[in-house]
C-alpha cells in the first residue's frame, strides 16, 4: 500500500480490526518539496513491513509515534543519508535517533515503534 502526499500537507491515520494485512506500507516521497505527509497507525500490523522509499529530507513522510506501532519489519531513512533496516526491538524517539534514523522521519507523540523481525 503506497502512502504519499502530492500538493497539500496531509495527515493520515490507519487502523484495522485485525492484523491480517501482510503486505508493505510504502511511505513514499511527496511530489512537491515541503509537502508533509504525517502517518499514524492505530492498529498493530505484525505481518506487514513499514518501508520508506526515499531519504530526501525535504520530501520525507513523517511517522507519528503514538501508542505502540507494531510491524514485522521496518526500513527507515538514515540520518546521514540512505536507508536503515531496524533490528527487532522497541524504539521510542530517543532509541530511533540512537539507531541512526533521521529525526525528520518521525514525530514524537510519546509512542514506540516495535519491530518483530
Amino acid at each position: 500500500m503506497e502512502l504519499a502526499a502530492f500538493r497539500q500537507p496531509t495527515s493520515l491515520t490507519l487502523a484495522g480490526k485485525d492484523a491480517g494485512f501482510s503486505g508493505s506500507f510504502l511511505l513514499d516521497r511527496s511530489a512537491e518539496e515541503g509537502v508533509q505527509l504525517t502517518v499514524a497507525f492505530e492498529a498493530p500490523f505484525p505481518e506487514a513491513a513499514l518501508i520508506y522509499s526515499d531519504e530526501d529530507p525535504a520530501r520525507l513522510p513523517v511517522l507519528e509515534l503514538r501508542g505502540e506501532v507494531v510491524f514485522g519489519s521496518a526500513i527507515l531513512p538514515r540520518e546521514r543519508g540512505g536507508l536503515i533496516t531496524l533490528d527487532p526491538g522497541a524504539y521510542d524517539a530517543e532509541a530511533l535517533e540512537a539507531a541512526g534514523v533521521s529525526t525528520v522521519a518521525f514525530q514524537d507523540s510519546g509512542g514506540t515503534l516495535r519491530v518483530l523481525e
